[in-house]
């Protein structure tokens, strides 16, 4: 249904848009889309039918459609559009939030509204690249019941200071008892978390609950040992018939955290794991098949996605890091993962601070470029980057811990490495991030007074991102989105924690 072809007089028509200076943002869900139409059809035609369609719904005049019906309840396509007959650019719809109930209807009925417009044949490619909610709407949803600063009291942990993780691996093909003993050596290496991977749920080799008995006994150990806490993150993605039973019977277990796919599962899981009052662990979200949501021109923009994960309670949720060892994923340009950042830890009223989660290919020689331009307000998570230490995970971690630490006390970090045969070890194997790329120690010898605390600029396709004061040419940076970056006027050039 397009603009000429709803039997309504030209008047009525006109209802359907308004100035974005008289929308009220408190009475409306802004949604911002960016779109390309096919040939012979405006921004103008279709920002009408993706505002009218999926509120009012009429391919013809009906005898409820009344001119007052149209005006309260209809979309409006926020005004100024681009110009006259031009095929693809930003259209904003404004949707009434009479038309949708926060809990009887909520997310789901949300979604189902903005994604109506995807399967019109007038538009070639479309993709919602920001969500605005008023906050009396917001105030239904309870976001993260923890959140950063109530995590970050917990013993062991320290507002202000990066929470050191290591994802298990290989994701499958191990006993539960081969994990444990790895988990153990992690954590006797300095690792605050083991998770389970994101794709590690239940597998014949290691059943969950089986596996959860045995890595919560590590973390025991590991704690009577060093006398430093150690926490547990397992993996209950599973269908909505199970996911509440397993909850409750991890947490029985001994796990510390939950760790789940909201894009799999559905983010109203979110919502109803936070609402339980006998459930008493933080959510953490993993983001794997997020790219069935947002790949290219088409779907949900990532950053679209962050928000909603945080608002339907997620405490901590995996965004990508820079400079990753991940060459074959996309996972987002520098600008783009400091919006992320930012937006996860910014105050809100009402709305506590989700931890970023960085993974992807993590090791302790790109840690410090992470720490400093995304803060220390998160958790990092690296799997291969620990295990795969010369001397195995122990001493993984204990690279990872110096390279942290140097980060966050703005120590140059081959100063430490000089000085740490297990530093200098793991950038030995996995390389340091400089200028030039990633450099592995043997090649930084006489470099150093280069090299050592300093920031890097990486070209994107967006042009220079500044690290700092030095520059680079024709550098590369791992896993770039095909698309440009939201949020770019959030973005200043150093990201201190709130």
């Amino acid at each position: 249904m397009g603009l000429e072809e709803h039997e309504m007089s030209d008047d009525s028509k006109n209802l359907v848009y308004v100035d974005e200076g008289c929308v009220d943002r408190e009475e409306h869900i802004i949604a911002t889309f960016e779109i390309e139409t096919t040939p012979g059809t405006t921004l103008e035609q279709v920002g009408f039918t993706i505002a009218f369609d999926p509120t009012i719904g009429t391919w013809t005049r009906t005898e409820g459609e009344t001119d007052d019906v149209v005006e309260r309840y209809s979309g409006k396509v926020m005004l100024p559009l681009p110009a006259e007959n031009q095929q693809s650019g930003i259209v904003r719809i404004a949707i009434p939030i009479a038309d949708i109930n926060p809990r009887q209807g909520g997310l789901p009925h949300l979604l189902a509204i903005l994604g109506a417009p995807y399967t019109l044949k007038s538009i070639r490619s479309i993709r919602l690249i920001n969500l605005e909610l008023p906050r009396k709407f917001l105030q239904q949803w309870s976001g993260p019941r923890y959140g950063i600063d109530e995590i970050a009291s917990w013993p062991g942990f320290s507002p202000g200071r990066p929470i050191i993780s290591m994802m298990l691996k290989p994701r499958v093909g191990l006993s539960s008892d081969e994990y444990a003993r790895m988990a153990l050596e992690a954590y006797r290496g300095g690792v605050d978390v083991v998770m389970d991977d994101e794709l590690l749920v239940s597998p014949e080799p290691s059943p969950l609950l089986q596996r959860v008995e045995k890595l919560v006994a590590s973390a025991r150990q590991a704690q009577q040992e060093t006398g430093h806490p150690k926490y547990y993150a397992t993996n209950i993605t599973s269908s909505l018939r199970y996911i509440t039973d397993l909850a409750l019977k991890v947490q029985e277990l001994g796990a510390n955290f939950l760790y789940l796919n909201p894009f799999t599962i559905g983010f109203s899981v979110l919502e109803m794991l936070t609402a339980m009052p006998e459930l008493r662990l933080p959510i953490l979200c993993c983001r794997s098949g997020y790219g069935m949501w947002a790949r290219g021109k088409e779907g949900i923009l990532f950053f679209v996605l962050l928000k909603l994960a945080r608002w339907m309670g997620a405490d901590g949720i995996h965004m990508g890091s820079i400079g990753g060892s991940l060459s074959h994923a996309i996972i987002g340009d520098d600008s783009e993962l400091r919006s992320r950042a930012r937006w996860l830890t910014m105050r809100f009223p009402n709305v506590r601070r989700s931890y970023p989660i960085l993974s992807g290919g993590l090791h302790p020689g790109n840690v410090e470029q992470n720490i400093l331009r995304l803060g220390k307000d998160i958790i990092i998570q690296s799997g291969s980057g620990i295990q795969a230490h010369p001397q195995g995970p122990r001493a993984g971690a204990m690279a990872m811990r110096l390279a942290v630490d140097a980060a966050c006390s703005r120590t140059p970090m081959l100063d430490v490495a000089s000085s740490n045969p297990v530093l200098r070890d793991a950038i030995e194997t996995f390389g340091y991030l400089t200028d030039k790329g990633m450099i592995k120690w043997s090649e930084l010898s006489g470099e150093q007074e280069e090299t050592g605390h300093q920031s890097i600029t990486i070209n994107t396709h967006g042009g220079a991102v500044v690290m700092g004061d030095l520059k680079m040419s024709g550098g590369k940076f791992v896993g770039r989105d095909d698309h440009n970056e939201m949020d770019k006027g959030m973005i200043e050039e150093e990201h201190e924690p709130e």
